[in-house]
């Protein structure tokens, strides 16, 4: 996994979704939340698809507040162009859920956890939870 940080849009797996996301707007939040959420409980959530949940997560926490300063430069203009739908659209719900599982168990937690910026990353996702709740 490429980072370059441990924000949320901080890696290549994030970054490639947002051409995803780009092109299908909210059918790509829905599907990269539905990819963890419909995960079977002890099935082992690998990184590229808890990476892009996160960065699905932040978009849904962004309709929901306005606040967009989590989003990366390209996300932040698909997010402008896809507000309409966004906006009252997306499950709160489904998305704390899928940032919990994520922080429960997943190997993005397991290599976050092998680093100096372990701390910051939970931070991240922690300031990332309060949001969605």
């Amino acid at each position: 996994m490429g980072t370059w940080g441990y924000g949320s849009f901080d890696n290549d797996d994030a970054a490639d979704w947002v051409y995803e996301f780009e092109s299908s707007g909210r059918a790509a939040v829905a599907a990269a939340l539905r990819r963890v959420s419909e995960l079977a409980d002890g099935k082992y959530l690998e990184a590229p698809e808890a990476t892009t949940a996160l960065a699905a997560a932040e978009i849904v926490a962004a309709a929901h507040d306005g606040d967009q300063s989590k989003l990366s430069d390209e996300a932040r203009s698909a997010f402008a162009a896809h507000l309409q739908s966004l906006t009252g659209s997306l499950d709160i719900a489904t998305a704390r859920r899928v940032v919990e599982r994520i922080v429960r168990q997943s190997e993005l937690k397991d290599l976050w956890e092998e680093t100096d910026e372990s701390q910051n990353w939970l931070n991240e996702v922690n300031s990332l939870l309060a949001r969605l709740r």
